[in-house]
């Protein structure tokens, strides 16, 4: 295999430049089959961390009011007689 890929490369080295460049169309051509194959292996990635996201948020939320509800234990007297008067 190796003997293969050194032929390969002499003979590379021996042929000629093209007269027309490629370069501009070839990396034109590769750069938007990357932004196409990146698209499309992001998408479950995006909304996968938009749906934990939100889980995330109501979750923080419900932590957030539950801290507080129970580290004051006057808390809920107050609430009680703010709702009788």
């Amino acid at each position: 295999m190796e003997n293969l890929l050194q032929k390969l490369a002499r003979k590379a080295r021996l042929e000629t430049m093209p007269d027309v460049d490629v370069v501009d169309s070839v990396m034109r051509i590769i750069s938007q089959q990357q932004t196409a194959a990146v698209e499309s292996i992001d998408k479950p990635f995006v909304w996968m961390a938009s749906l934990s996201t939100a889980a995330a948020i109501a979750i923080g939320s419900f932590a957030i009011y539950a801290y507080y509800a129970w580290s004051n234990p006057l808390t809920e007297m107050s609430e009680t007689i703010a709702w009788v008067l």
